[in-house]
């Protein structure tokens, strides 16, 4: 899964005739919900770097919307936000993240 925030709104076209503008609300999300809960957390663009190995730069491009979010860097700033992907990906208002697996609590110590 890629997110991309773009620039520009995106119509949606029912068909009754009726749009709405929702891509530029939904990837404009993505980005606040980002920088919120890293700024929730006390963390700096280079703690996120040292959490997630996703190099600052790129981090930045990330949350200001010049550069497409893998999956696994979802993943990663998930576990690094003490969140969960559908937070990230506004499918859900619940921040808390689901239980770990016993795996990825291993992977901590």
């Amino acid at each position: 899964m890629k997110f991309k925030i773009k620039k520009e709104n995106e119509k949606r076209i029912f068909p009754d005739g009726k749009y709405v503008f929702t891509r530029f609300r939904e990837e404009r999300e993505l980005m606040t919900r980002l920088k919120e809960l890293r700024k929730e957390k006390g963390y700096t663009q280079i703690k996120m770097q040292h959490l997630t190995g996703i190099d600052q730069s790129d981090y930045s491009k990330i949350e200001n919307g010049r550069r497409y979010l893998t999956y696994e860097q979802c993943r990663r700033i998930a576990i690094a936000l003490d969140t969960s992907m559908d937070y990230l990906a506004e499918l859900t208002d619940e921040k808390k993240p689901y239980p770990r697996s016993a795996s990825l609590e291993n992977m901590d110590k």
